[in-house]
């Protein structure tokens, strides 16, 4: 190198936090003061570090035009200029490099005419950003795209009227285009708004340490390979979204901006995913560059993985979005915004989620939206920590909010959820619906609070197979994902095959779930509850209801069963079975309504949905190819409910004790297997076949032939208690014989 060359580079040379940087092209140099004098403290290939200061506009002919700070305090950019989009609502600004050290700021120039500015970082410096980014003149969005990574520190800031989105994409798309990240544009023809992202093979990081806040109604975006944010997002009654995408992928908006779709390349190439001249940084590596883990707090250790503030090991692979600080779109007035935590692995380490409003909760997706269903891509694994909180609650008048925990995969809820509905009237004030789920597999050790003065919410789990235990396997997982090692290897302990269980949960969780909401236990194949010590499963602590729903895809795979002498209880909410097979034991609602709906066979003990004081009784509603019951009771001192028993073949029931209510026996065989007056009540009795035209037989001891009569013995008849108010024996739509038998 000659002396001249070295002189312009020393004259160049750019200070960034302690260090100067000097520009050896193709390396940086950077150099450190010490008791001795400078010392060389680290070579580095140019493209190979995070920058913060100065912002440098790029000579790509975009017009970019940056006034550099003066003397006085604060230090501030105004950054002018740039080209427009043929309509004018569009600016676009071009920088080689954009970065900020503590105290500075950024200040970009707009007008009321412009919708839009969009900045593009071109040189292959990840740009770290540790003060002030602001726009005046205009209620502009600000659009920041470096593909090299975008690295907020702890002192950054945000003064944006309108919405911020800060991405690692290779280009943004319009509907006439698109405005690539590095090389030529027509920037011309770049009207309206942007609608799409698209992603390369390997795209940069984004780490928010700062504390970045939008206007009320606003939307605050992250968007790269790997989103990590420990520090605070804010978007009052607006929108966050953290979102990683992994390797090449097409990011597309709603026609509202508000969800993400995800669109996998086909051919392996995405529209608009420019190839970039230069390759991103891993984060490790890009955490590892001088200055950063000073303006984080973030640092990798030297086996390549993400070290939080707190100590937290986290993973850092394509894909993962990560929260351990704050986002808040907690509303002043209305309801509470949405907050969407996006990736192929999502991950919440004491993160502080918050979506409340006084009108009502908002809405919160972490990992994905309802069952997995929708536009937004869903994670392969979810992880929430016992630190996490998740409020999505109406906090004057309204009901709570919607919250999504969702993988295709394995899920892992730890923390706490609470989505509360609160009012003076009974028009609202109804507590929220909350879904924690991982396709294959959930593991569940947490709490979830959907309740409501007037009325509870629901709290559904919908894994494949579904275990409710009271042995100490059910807590068993929490040890196994203590250390966070679903999302850090990838995969799920103890994968389970179609016939184990993929969510294990404890009697003592699910009772106590039952306190605060409707609990809605739902499985593509089966429902067992364990042998209960104790042959107690109550949910007695409120009025809430449970549903146990088998075979929720309908396919014919999945049963719900239990011991026969174990007891399900509820203290006046109701109890809904379902399942292409039932077997179940007894049954108490204290006054609630009690379900067992099944294609195939179902059995059950003793089942009853009498009130014990002075409240009305619940119906009762058993279904099935056959149907068997022992003693069926719906009695109650204010009012009855009716008991509906229907078998497409065969109903066998040793008693049943109707009150006031009616009574509907429906089988093309029904067996009265009680003692005399074993069937009683005050309101009216039908017996009929299932099918119109089977012929009908009573009386007699029972010699006819089964499979072509419908035949009511005599002992059976004997087993009918006076006081009916009336008794109809066959169907009003019946075309088949009646025969009397005398024998």
């Amino acid at each position: 190198m000659n002396a001249q060359r070295a002189v312009r580079s020393i004259l160049a040379a750019i200070p960034l936090a302690g260090f100067w940087i000097l520009d050896f092209s193709p390396n940086l140099v950077f150099l450190k003061e010490n008791s001795s004098g400078w010392v060389i403290v680290a070579i580095c290939p140019q493209s190979q570090i995070a920058v913060a200061g100065p912002i440098i506009p790029a000579p790509d002919g975009t017009g970019t035009t940056i006034t550099a700070p003066g003397t006085g305090s604060p230090p501030r950019y105004d950054i002018q200029g740039g080209t427009p989009s043929r309509d004018g609502a569009n600016l676009f600004h071009s920088f080689t490099r954009f970065g900020l050290n503590s105290g500075e700021t950024a200040n970009f120039i707009s007008n009321p005419n412009i919708k839009n500015i969009l900045g593009r970082v071109v040189g292959g410096d990840a740009s770290l950003i540790n003060g002030l980014i602001q726009v005046s003149g205009g209620n502009s969005n600000l659009f920041l795209i470096n593909p090299a990574g975008i690295i907020f520190g702890t002192n950054a800031r945000l003064d944006v009227s309108g919405s911020f989105l800060a991405t690692t994409a290779g280009g943004i798309g319009f509907d006439n285009g698109w405005f690539n990240a590095t090389g030529a544009n027509n920037y011309a023809a770049l009207v309206g708004g942007p609608n799409a992202f698209a992603f390369g093979p390997q795209s940069g990081s984004i780490v928010n340490a700062g504390n970045l806040a939008v206007g009320n109604g606003q939307s605050l975006t992250l968007l790269g390979g790997t989103v990590i944010s420990t520090g605070q997002l804010s978007a009052p009654g607006g929108q966050i979204t953290v979102a990683a995408v992994p390797g090449e992928n097409l990011v597309r908006l709603s026609q509202n901006g508000l969800l993400l779709s995800l669109e996998v390349a086909q051919g392996g190439k995405v529209p608009g995913a420019e190839a970039v001249p230069f390759s991103p940084l891993s984060l490790p590596r890009l955490l590892s560059g001088p200055g950063v883990a000073e303006a984080t707090g973030i640092t990798a250790n030297d086996r390549g993985e993400v070290v939080l503030t707190g100590g937290q090991i986290v993973p850092a692979g394509a894909g993962n979005a990560l929260v351990s600080g704050a986002a808040d779109v907690s509303a002043r007035g209305g309801v509470g915004g949405s907050v969407n935590v996006l990736g192929d692995k999502v991950g919440l380490f004491g993160a502080k989620i918050e979506a409340s409003g006084p009108d009502g909760g908002g809405t919160v997706r972490i990992g994905g939206d309802y069952r997995g269903e929708g536009t937004v891509p869903n994670a392969t694994m979810t992880y929430v920590d016992g630190k996490s909180s998740i409020d999505s609650n109406a906090t004057v008048a309204g009901n709570g909010g919607r919250v999504f925990v969702w993988a295709d995969n394995t899920t892992a809820f730890l923390g706490r959820i609470s989505a509360r509905g609160v009012s003076a009237t009974t028009s609202t004030g109804v507590g929220g619906f909350v879904e924690v789920s991982g396709k294959q597999r959930l593991i569940f050790n947490g709490t979830v609070d959907t309740s409501g003065t007037n009325g509870l919410g629901t709290l559904l789990l919908d894994p494949e197979n579904i275990l409710i235990t009271d042995s100490a396997e059910a807590a068993g997982d929490a040890a196994i994902i203590a250390n966070n090692n679903i999302l850090a290897t990838g995969t799920s302990p103890g994968q389970p095959n179609n016939s184990e269980p993929s969510l294990t949960i404890s009697t003592r969780a699910l009772e106590s779930m039952s306190a605060t909401s409707n609990v809605v236990l739902e499985a593509l194949n089966d429902i067992k509850i364990d042998d209960l010590a104790d042959n107690q499963l109550s949910f007695a602590a409120t009025t809430g209801s449970v549903t146990f729903r088998a075979d929720a895809d309908r396919n014919g795979a999945g049963v719900f069963s239990m011991n026969p002498r174990d007891t399900i209880s509820t203290a006046g909410g109701s109890i809904a079975i379902s399942g292409s097979q039932i077997t179940a034991g007894n049954l108490s609602s204290n006054g609630g309504n009690i379900s067992l709906i099944s294609p195939g066979t179902t059995v059950a003990a003793n089942i009853s949905a009498s009130n014990r004081s002075t409240g009305s009784s619940g119906n009762i509603l058993l279904e099935g190819l056959n149907v068997t019951a022992q003693k069926v009771e719906a009695s109650g001192s204010k009012s009855a409910g009716n008991v509906t028993l229907t078998a497409r073949s065969v109903l066998g029931v040793t008693s049943i004790a109707g009150g006031s209510g009616n009574i509907t026996l429906t089988g093309n065989e029904i067996n009265l297997t009680g003692n005399e007056n074993s069937v009683s009540g005050t309101g009216f009795l039908v017996l009929q076949p299932w099918s119109p035209g089977q012929n009908i037989a009573i009386g007699g001891s029972g010699d006819v032939c089964t499979n072509i009569y419908f035949n009511l013995t005599a002992n059976e008849l004997g087993s009918l208690e006076n006081g009916f108010a009336g008794i109809t024996i066959g169907r009003s739509n019946g075309n088949g014989s009646i025969l009397i038998a005398n024998d």
